[in-house]
């Protein structure tokens, strides 16, 4: 069984100090694996085709001020993209 490779085009984590923006990307990655582990999304082309699409301006849900909790915001964000 094969397994699935996504390359994120930009991730832009402005307005955070480096450090920050490495926690924001490395819990973005925790979520999303841990999102498409749990709930896997159907593929777009059965022979393996590249599925490419823009997803809007993060929109954070209230209660979110960490580097960590914006980076698993925008991958339930994603996620929630693909799933549709």
């Amino acid at each position: 069984m094969g397994g699935v490779r996504i390359e994120i085009g930009a991730f832009a984590a402005h307005g955070l100090s480096p450090a920050a923006a490495r926690r924001c990307a490395d819990s973005f990655v925790a979520e999303l694996t841990r999102l498409l582990t749990e709930q896997p999304v159907a593929q777009a082309d059965a022979l393996g085709a590249p599925l490419s699409f823009s997803v809007p301006p993060l929109t954070l849900p209230p209660g979110v001020a960490t580097a960590a909790g914006i980076g698993a915001a925008a991958a339930r964000q994603l996620h929630g993209a693909w799933a549709r």
